[in-house]
């Protein structure tokens, strides 16, 4: 209900730790604050605020998930018989808030922290449990150029990026997102076992069609064999080296810091001079 001050479940046994205002334009400032209650109702056009935003009301009815600018506070609950927050956490929770810039996120794997990463995809599926090296891969497309990228959780020495060539036969995310695969395997050491985190399910199909294939298979139709051929060589090498590669599709942008950080290099990868480009010999096969 529009305005309904009705005190929600978690009010009850809950207490405010922490309000933080939505940034408001220059236009904005001086106004009186909206009610809390018409977060969801108040129209785009009313409001001239940023920094944050939130889904519209119903969105989950109509399929539509355009966010909209917020029109009231942030406040941070906690249990009402919680008192381990003191004021430094407070000041830091109130400095994250405000602070306009937009700092990358990464995965702590100590106390409470934890706790959240294990409850997320990756963490669902196994990820940050698991006993070896575990990589994030991604390929970007933009403005006619393919960038690849790769990083190890909790290894930012093995972050790596690269130009991706053949732009003038297409481009596509498949072939970055190839590029990526690569670049993890080669920074992955035959002593210990792999997962590859990728977005892109295309890719981890592409791959799966040369499990157990034998002599047979043939790369004489791939419109990406010069990377695929490299993946082929890199994991024999692993399987005769007695060690598992685990390749798992995983959902884009939702905040997964391993996925995130592979998109970022991806994005480096752009910016690599043609002169550096890999995977750039032409092939005999005729394009329209």
């Amino acid at each position: 209900m529009k305005g309904d001050c009705t005190p929600k479940g978690f009010e009850h046994v809950g207490k405010t730790d922490f309000c933080g205002k939505a940034n408001r334009g220059k236009e904005e400032q001086g106004k009186p604050e909206a009610e809390e209650g018409m977060e969801d109702e108040a129209p785009n056009s009313e409001v001239n605020v940023s920094g944050r935003a939130h889904r519209q009301k119903g969105w989950w009815k109509r399929g539509v998930v355009e966010t909209k600018l917020n029109t009231v506070n942030m406040t941070a609950w906690v249990h009402k018989e919680c008192d381990i927050m003191d004021q430094d956490a407070l000041c830091e929770l109130q400095g994250a808030w405000e602070s306009p810039e937009q700092k990358e996120c990464v995965a702590c794997m100590n106390n409470f922290e934890r706790d959240y990463w294990m409850g997320t995809e990756v963490g669902q599926l196994g990820g940050y449990g698991f006993q070896g090296a575990i990589f994030g891969v991604d390929g970007s497309c933009k403005d006619g150029k393919m960038g690849s990228g790769c990083c190890k959780f909790q290894g930012e020495e093995a972050d790596k990026c690269a130009r991706v060539g053949r732009e003038e036969d297409g481009t596509s995310s498949n072939r970055p997102e190839l590029g990526g695969v690569v670049l993890a395997l080669q920074s992955a050491a035959l002593s210990e076992d792999v997962l590859l985190l990728c977005d892109n399910a295309a890719v981890l199909c592409a791959i799966k069609k040369w499990v157990g294939q034998g002599g047979k298979a043939t790369l004489a139709t791939a419109p990406v064999a010069d990377i695929l051929q490299e993946i082929v060589c890199l994991l024999t090498q692993r399987v005769r080296a007695e060690r598992a590669t685990f390749l798992i599709k995983v959902k884009s942008h939702r905040g997964e810091p391993i996925n995130e950080r592979a998109d970022t290099l991806a994005e480096e990868g752009l910016e690599i001079s043609d002169d550096n480009k890999r995977w750039d010999v032409r092939t005999d096969r005729m394009t329209f």
